[in-house]
């Protein structure tokens, strides 16, 4: 038996059902489709609002199916799920729910159409830095219902009611590659409730008390992406706060090796914590600032560094009637299909940092502030994903079904900005790879398990990962297009997207699937008069045009040595400065 793709976490959704693009609100799309060009895309049709609570579900093939808020169910025609209203508390919630980490969603053990739900009320309906849970529930939903469309078929059934640490809703596989664990900390004592869910549903199998208090406050809960390491923060500002850091064993469900970290947040309430991908860096977001711990020193407190703090950014909300400007923070983070730690702010911004290697040890991880830019505003918003791709332990006592760790073949390429014919090859592979055959489709090929490489060119190059080990291989393709073969000018077909229209001050260039060799953007006004031209490179570009006139902007984007246009248009520049 072996392991499907599991995309379960390549869609994500953020802000508010409200459609009004134009004013900044509304809802958008992070799609992690093409893992080296993931797409960003306004959502005009859907109706439910994210705040805090956001769990989002695709199928194992990528294809959204629903949404959670913490208060009702959105399938993917953007009706509200069958009999999934009333899943949040009532009746003084109404379109938004504050509860970081409220709900998780899991496929169903050996099932193809049930996911469980696990989603959590809060106990303190005022006051957002002393939250604390009140009651757990379970409710499971069926996609084969409706038309593919699916239902609750067992709605809010009770698992705990206790006070709890609020939200924090986490969980990983059992060792036998199948089953899941979920442990939630029982608020200011030592202990945590331990579930599995199986085949049969979910069990409470009673409480571990590791010794350990843990705090009321908002904060996150992660497990490793191997599912070896369990680690929480609780959190209020201005106060000595501790993140908890314990071994977790997938074949048994108990924690061990209990250890606190000392964190003080200053500035905005809460902070969160991170695993880096390959479990030995720890990432804590405290507000304004960003830290890193190597969990393999032996001194896990002195190994802390200071990677980032926020900068003087401001992000222009227009609310429709009137414009202000908001300054970032770090909130709450979370791993995306292509590797990166994505990070939201806590306050109502229009995009994520990023950590784009974090793996790496010190500045070297690479931190980009507000590099992920969203047509639509949101406030304090990431999905809740565990790690969907994560296999059985081979050879232990809990590997006992049969399920095989056949690797599964994943990657993304990133273009050197300083010489764009250089790649670097990023490995995303699951399922305990053992060797690499990169092939980039001029003629080269590595065994390097993320190599670099310089192509002569430009031109199309499909390139190839196989990955294997002693059950069996995989292998994953893509073309990378890279600039154009031309010697006159000619219009070829990019996938850009030049947004939002109108502006104000900042628009966003966006080239997907296409990486350029020495691409611009040219400006002109209503007469045709050249206003500026800006270097434009594969993703998003932000573009500071807040010194253009107010009126109609004409835009073409070349590639200036071969003269390809690659996508030309009209844009109104809304306020005059």
């Amino acid at each position: 038996m072996s392991l499907l793709a599991q995309k379960h976490d390549y869609n994500w959704f953020v802000g508010d059902g409200i459609d009004n693009p134009l004013d900044n609100w509304g809802r958008s799309i992070l799609n992690y489709s093409n893992l080296s060009s993931p797409t960003i895309s306004y959502d005009g049709e859907g109706y439910m609002n994210f705040y805090s609570t956001d769990v989002n579900m695709s199928d194992s093939l990528g294809r959204f199916i629903f949404s959670f808020n913490g208060l009702y169910i959105e399938n993917s025609q953007n009706d509200i799920m069958e009999n999934s209203q009333n899943l949040g508390p009532v009746p003084w919630a109404d379109d938004t729910y504050w509860l970081p980490q409220g709900g998780l969603v899991l496929p169903l053990p050996e099932s193809t159409s049930k996911y469980i739900l696990i989603h959590e009320t809060h106990g303190n309906c005022c006051d957002p830095i002393f939250i604390y849970g009140y009651k757990l529930y379970y409710s499971i939903i069926d996609m084969n219902m409706n038309n593919g469309l699916g239902a609750v078929v067992e709605k809010k059934q009770l698992l705990v009611q206790d006070t709890l640490a609020g939200g924090k809703l986490m969980a990983t596989k059992h060792a036998n590659g199948r089953d899941w664990w979920m442990i939630i900390p029982r608020a200011e004592t030592g202990e945590y409730y331990r579930f599995l869910i199986t085949p049969n549903g979910i069990e409470l199998l009673g409480l571990e008390d590791v010794g350990m208090t843990h705090r009321i406050g908002v904060g996150q809960a992660f497990f490793s992406q191997d599912g070896t390491k369990y680690v929480t923060f609780s959190g209020i500002y201005d106060w000595e706060n501790y993140i908890y850091l314990n071994d977790f064993d997938r074949c048994t469900g108990l924690l061990s090796n209990p250890m606190t970290l000392a964190v003080t947040t200053t500035g905005l309430p809460g902070g969160s914590v991170v695993l880096s991908p390959n479990g030995k860096l720890l990432y804590f977001l405290a507000s304004d600032k960003v830290f890193q711990y190597d969990l393999t020193s032996s001194d896990i407190n002195s190994s802390k560094f200071l990677l980032a703090e926020i900068d003087s950014y401001l992000d222009t909300i227009d609310t429709g009637q009137d414009t202000f400007y908001e300054i970032p923070s770090f909130f709450f983070g979370g791993i995306a299909p292509d590797g990166r730690i994505n990070i939201c702010s806590w306050n109502t911004m229009k995009s994520y940092h990023t950590i784009e290697h974090p793996n790496v040890r010190g500045e070297g991880c690479q931190i980009n502030q507000h590099s992920i830019h969203f047509p639509t505003a949101f406030t304090a918003t990431i999905p809740n994903f565990p790690n969907y791709r994560l296999g059985p332990i081979d050879g232990s006592i809990c590997d006992s079904l049969g399920i095989d760790n056949v690797p599964l073949s994943r990657f993304r390429y990133d273009q050197d900005t300083s010489n764009s014919m250089s790649f670097d090859f990023i490995n995303l592979s699951n399922y305990e790879p053992a060797e690499w055959h990169w092939d980039f489709g001029d003629g080269t090929i590595s065994q390097d398990t993320s190599p670099t490489h310089l192509y002569a060119g430009v031109g199309d190059y499909p390139v190839c990962l196989t990955v294997s080990n002693q059950y069996g291989s995989n292998t994953m393709s893509d073309t990378l297009h890279l600039g154009v073969v031309a010697t006159q000018e000619v219009d070829i077909q990019v996938d850009m997207h030049v947004w939002p229209n109108p502006f104000a001050d900042y628009l966003m260039v966006s080239l997907y699937d296409y990486y350029p060799k020495n691409a611009y953007i040219y400006f002109y006004d209503i007469t045709g008069r050249f206003l500026r031209k800006e270097r434009v490179r594969h993703g998003a570009n932000e573009l500071d045009l807040g010194d253009f006139p107010k009126g109609m902007i004409f835009y073409e984007v070349r590639e200036i040595e071969t003269l390809a246009v690659l996508g030309r248009g009209k844009m109104m520049k809304a306020i005059d400065n």
